[in-house]
């Protein structure tokens, strides 16, 4: 691209400059809020298998003594173990 050699030219290529940067500012934004409410459902997970590890009257397919890093171990082990 030339250099613009009038205002008008200077003012239009600013313009499109903007919008391109508008663009990806909108981008950034969308990115960042997903990850937000990506964030919020892993939290979710994340106190739903904390709760349910605190309850006594469920029965576990392994040792009632596992913490939850074991417990999450045999998880992922079973779902792999499920995968075909």
């Amino acid at each position: 691209m030339s250099n613009p050699t009038t205002p008008r030219e200077m003012i239009a290529n600013l313009q499109r400059e903007n919008a391109a940067l508008n663009e990806t500012a909108r981008n950034h934004v969308a990115a960042y809020y997903e990850v937000l409410a990506e964030n919020a459902a892993l939290r979710a997970d994340r106190d739903r298998l904390d709760w349910l590890m605190t309850q006594k009257h469920i029965r576990y397919p392994f040792a009632p003594h596992d913490d939850g890093k074991v417990l999450r171990e045999r998880i992922d082990a079973a779902m792999k173990e499920a995968q075909p």
